[in-house]
């Protein structure tokens, strides 16, 4: 029987998924928690076919818990479970997710996107479909692209490294270990990323990098 692990960001989903999980006898779920160190460690022991993530917004602890599942547990399969929302949907793509399902579409799709990224095949869930056929056809890559040079343009070669530090969510401390330069130093460095994005915090300033296609 293949095994689950499953992580959820938002506690009030927690139930509604669980229902969903445990009515199909074909999968043994570990969790759920919406711990995420904690719940991720304690599936790493004992390596879960597949991992469902659920999450709500693009900031750093959801995407950078995929990159960690990614790293500690190589040729993990993940699935991402998501509200209805572009931004996040292509933000879930671009982390190397194997699968994406809307919250809305549990009841229909879960089971089966998680059944197909077991057997090692790519998932979307039908409106995940529609949404990124859209976006193909829409003009919107060319803004993107345009984003993209806009953002390049605005910031130094370090402080793209620091971003890309931000997507894996690394800590300040733990970026100015690795960069070699003092924690006063990085957040000198955000406070130039955040005016030069026009962004308030770190949350929004990966989300706009996922936006443009940047890291």
């Amino acid at each position: 029987m293949p095994s689950l692990c499953f992580l959820e960001r938002c506690p009030e989903w927690i139930e509604p998924v669980s229902r969903v999980l445990h009515s199909n006898a074909h999968w043994q779920v570990i969790g759920p928690t919406n711990r995420w160190s904690g719940g991720l460690f304690k599936a790493l022991g004992q390596r879960p076919d597949v991992y469902l993530v659920g999450f709500e917004s693009v900031d750093t602890q959801s995407l950078g818990l995929i990159r960690k599942i990614q790293r500690l547990d190589r040729g993990a399969l993940v699935m991402a479970l998501i509200p209805e929302d572009q931004c996040l949907l292509m933000a879930s793509l671009q982390a190397g997710v194997q699968g994406v399902c809307f919250r809305s579409e549990i009841m229909s799709s879960l089971i089966s996107g998680l059944t197909q990224v077991q057997l090692g095949q790519c998932y979307l869930s039908p409106e995940c479909t529609r949404m990124t056929i859209r976006e193909c056809l829409s003009p919107q890559p060319l803004q993107k692209m345009a984003l993209r040079q806009v953002v390049q343009a605005s910031l130094t070669p370090k402080e793209t490294a620091i971003m890309a530090a931000l997507r894996d969510g690394q800590p300040n401390k733990l970026i100015a270990q690795r960069m070699c330069i003092s924690v006063y130093t990085v957040n000198q460095h955000l406070r130039s990323i955040y005016r030069k994005l026009n962004v308030h915090n770190r949350g929004e300033a990966v989300s706009l990098a996922f936006m443009s296609n940047l890291i």
